[in-house]
């Protein structure tokens, strides 16, 4: 008999299905395909009251949970200060967030619009950005007045 045996709580390692459901949202998210997004949640939800009941082993179901929670941001940096800009992000931000630096040569047709001297940081909600800002401040409070 050959039984086909689905991993779905988390122990010390991630369990497989769980890194997938995450990976699934954030890979929707970069290229906006909805339908996986909407697999990575319909995968989450199968869990969530298992997730209440023993939350310790679906640690990392319940980060793919925030994410659908809490509101989710697509932040882009170019410029000849995006690398220093985002590490300032990420040292100051503890945020539900994509992030990717961009420059002239990029794909982006945003990035490409600008020039590689000035910095701007965009941020973004479901693939629709706001005006640009100059710094990192500037970003962290067009986040906190979108909330």
């Amino acid at each position: 008999m050959i039984v086909r045996k689905t991993e779905l709580e988390d122990n010390v390692t991630p369990s497989g299905n769980s890194v997938m459901a995450n990976n699934l949202f954030l890979t929707g998210k970069y290229f906006n395909q909805p339908e996986m997004i909407d697999r990575a949640q319909k995968m989450t939800e199968k869990l969530t009251d298992d997730m209440v009941a023993y939350g310790s082993a679906y640690s990392n179901w319940a980060n793919l949970l925030i994410r659908f929670t809490y509101p989710f941001y697509e932040i882009v940096f170019t410029g000849e200060q995006a690398l220093a800009n985002k590490k300032d992000f990420q040292n100051r931000v503890f945020a539900n967030y994509l992030s990717a630096r961009f420059n002239k040569s990029s794909l982006l047709s945003l990035a490409t619009t600008q020039s590689d001297e000035k910095s701007f940081i965009y941020i973004c909600r479901n693939h629709s950005c706001l005006l640009p800002v100059e710094s990192v401040s500037e970003a962290i409070a067009t986040m906190n007045s979108e909330k």
